[in-house]
């Protein structure tokens, strides 16, 4: 039974030219079991038609605004926000009708995350499959935050947050860091808040489509906005910590794959990628944070160390031959 003392639960839905999808995760969020629920939609300056849809549905509170980026729309759905718990669901993604009524079960005041886990839905999810693959943390959330830099964590629409620690970190953003993503910036600094807490079994689902921000590819435009982001995303635990934080800030909470595709993109010729930082001083950190990474299989450890490898030490036009962006 929920907690009699447990706040509102706000739904806050960002969107950006995902009309195809926005109704359904507009749906999902309304069909909550949970009596206490509200449902905020930001449409973050759109021209699909996907104010329409939102125009179709009662019972939400509709913000409009020209294009700010994600956490510029996260930051005025919270705004208004009335609740203590914010779920930030995505548009492309939907929520099972009992999740909110889940969380309110497991409220405590001191929790400043909730994670659940995400089925994979859509024609390119490669069949059934859940986010993540790796088994949450039963604890321990800091201690493997400060060696990793993250932890087991489904795509932002598996969490939520107390308010009070979205508040808090929304406060630190920079006005280059609204247009960027901030699922990684409240997941991995929410350790320093407050307690994290996982919820049993599968509470919603993630869409996987072309268009989605956690596939980057490996254009040199799609390598540039996945490191930026996660350092962006990374400077959240600096500045959880009470630490100033610069450029390179979040450099040592870097996954091996953020390593891998920095490393790329200064062979590529991007010397503004990390400039404080040289490309062996990528390379022994990549092959430092594979050694201990959490959830890698032996294959996939040894394919991070033998392409930082390559990535240091193979001449450029040989890396053409395989990857056509080298030669560009």
């Amino acid at each position: 039974m929920a907690d009699e003392h447990a706040p509102d639960i706000s739904i806050i839905i960002t969107n950006y030219n995902y009309g195809a999808y926005l109704g359904d995760a507009i749906g999902s969020a309304l069909g909550q079991s949970h009596g206490r629920v509200e449902v905020i939609v930001v449409d973050d300056g759109s021209t699909d038609g996907s104010r329409d849809i939102m125009a179709s549905f009662a019972g939400i509170k509709a913000i409009y605004q020209d294009n700010q980026g994600q956490t510029g729309a996260a930051m005025a759905g919270l705004a208004v926000a009335r609740g203590g718990v914010i779920v930030f669901l995505d548009a492309d993604d939907g929520l099972l009708p009992e999740v909110c009524s889940r969380i309110a079960d497991a409220y405590a005041p001191d929790i400043a995350l909730y994670q659940f886990a995400l089925e994979c839905r859509g024609r390119e999810s490669g069949g059934s499959g859940v986010l993540p693959e790796q088994p949450f943390l039963a604890d321990g959330h800091r201690q493997h935050v400060l060696r990793h830099g993250d932890f087991p964590s489904a795509p932002n629409s598996g969490n939520a947050f107390s308010a009070a620690h979205c508040r808090n970190m929304f406060a630190l953003v920079t006005p280059e860091d609204r247009r960027r993503y901030f699922d990684g910036f409240l997941i991995f600094s929410a350790p320093f808040s407050g307690r994290v807490v996982a919820l049993e079994g599968v509470q919603g689902f993630y869409r996987r489509h072309g268009r989605n921000v956690s596939r980057p590819g490996w254009s040199r435009a799609a390598l540039r906005h996945n490191v930026e982001n996660a350092l962006s995303q990374r400077r959240g635990i600096v500045l959880a910590q009470g630490q100033e934080t610069g450029p390179d800030g979040g450099f040592r909470f870097l996954s091996p794959y953020h390593l891998r595709n920095a490393m790329a993109l200064r062979r590529m010729g991007e010397r503004d990628v990390l400039p404080g930082k040289s490309l062996m001083a990528l390379f022994l950190t990549l092959m430092r944070q594979a050694a201990g990474y959490h959830g890698l299989t032996p294959l996939r450890r040894m394919r991070l160390w033998g392409a930082g490898l390559v990535l240091l030490a193979a001449p450029r036009g040989l890396l053409a031959l395989v990857w056509p962006e080298f030669g560009r």
